[in-house]
């Protein structure tokens, strides 16, 4: 029976330092399996949200200075489009052009106004210069307008380049008479 108990002793030895290493903390961490799995998601939603909020402190308490409406300031700083009307309130509550135009620039937000929006806006006093942004907007963001006829994705039949002129089999003085 030496062999039995040789394995028994180092069957002992393996458990007493299987025992030492969970006594002693370990330089290296072990994650749990299910931790791993979750890890880039929550790193994906930490990196995400970093970028959602369109107004820092300063610019939300001069909203509240100015007594912008709760829901007008909510909508702002989740960085929504402004409708025309909500435009209309920032200006009525006298906040600065500049500070409207740097919003409405961080939306990238294209605004198709007819003339009497454009009226509209004046007579409720918004500044010329927000205007005149809220105008240039579709040049700036929306899609390339191209003359008629004209659109540069097109570029004749397969391959590109110029066909040869074709070839005429027969007797080329032969007419055809439909």
């Amino acid at each position: 029976m030496p062999g039995t108990e040789v394995r028994r002793i180092k069957r002992d030895a393996r458990a007493r330092r299987f025992a030492n290493r969970l006594k002693s903390p370990s330089k290296t961490i072990f994650l749990p399996m299910k931790f791993l799995r979750i890890l880039p998601v929550f790193l994906a939603l930490a990196l995400g949200f970093t970028g959602c909020v369109a107004l820092d402190r300063h610019d939300q308490s001069l909203l509240e200075q100015h007594h912008v409406p709760g829901a007008l300031i909510d909508r702002m700083m989740r960085g929504e489009r402004l409708e025309l009307p909500d435009i209309v309130v920032l200006s009525k509550r006298q906040l600065p052009d500049p500070f409207i135009l740097d919003y409405l620039r961080s939306t990238y937000a294209v605004y198709q106004l007819a003339s009497s929006d454009v009226l509209d806006l004046t007579r409720a006093g918004v500044g010329k210069v927000v205007i005149d942004y809220l105008l240039a907007t579709p040049s700036m963001y929306g899609p390339p307008r191209y003359p008629y006829g004209y659109y540069p994705g097109f570029y004749g039949p397969y391959p590109y380049y110029n066909y040869p002129p074709p070839l005429i089999i027969g007797n080329p003085h032969f007419h055809h008479h439909w």
